[in-house]
C-alpha cells in the first residue's frame, strides 16, 4: 500500500516532481536571460503557470503543516514560499474566471521567476526531508 505521507509517499513524490518543475520553469529563463546559458525551454502558457503556481502553493502550505513541530525553522520557510505562490496563482485564475475584477500583472518576470525557482527549491527539500 503506498503512504500518502512519510518520506517517498505520493505527497514526497509530488513535491520533488513539482519542486523540479518549477526550478526548470524558473531558472532556465533567468540564466538566458542572463547570457549564462545559450538555450532556453518553452515557456508555459500563462494560464497554465498560474495554475502550476497554485498548485505548488498549495503543497507547499501543506508541507508546513506537517513541520510544526519537528522542524520549525523548515515550517516558516515553507510559509514564507508558499504564501506568496499561492497568491500569485490564485488572483490570476480568479481574475481569469471573472470571480474578482482585478489582477497582479504588475510582477516583473525577474521577480516572478526568482520567486518561483525559490520556491521549487524549497519545495524539492520538502520532499526529501519529510517524515
Amino acid at each position: 500500500m503506498v503512504s500518502i505521507h512519510g518520506r517517498f509517499g505520493i505527497r514526497s513524490w509530488i513535491s520533488m516532481l513539482l519542486g523540479l518543475l518549477l526550478i526548470a520553469v524558473a531558472l532556465i529563463p533567468m540564466l538566458n536571460s542572463m547570457g549564462y546559458i545559450g538555450w532556453n525551454i518553452p515557456a508555459l502558457p500563462a494560464f497554465a503557470f498560474r495554475i502550476v503556481l497554485l498548485i505548488a502553493g498549495i503543497f507547499l502550505l501543506w508541507d508546513a503543516t506537517h513541520e510544526v513541530y519537528q522542524q520549525s525553522a523548515w515550517m516558516w520557510l515553507s510559509i514564507i514560499a508558499g504564501v506568496p505562490i499561492f497568491i500569485l496563482g490564485l488572483i490570476p485564475v480568479l481574475s481569469h474566471y471573472g470571480i474578482i475584477g482585478w489582477n497582479i500583472e504588475f510582477i516583473g518576470g525577474t521577480v516572478l521567476n526568482a520567486l518561483t525557482a525559490f520556491a521549487g527549491i524549497v519545495l524539492f527539500i520538502d520532499a526529501w526531508k519529510s517524515e
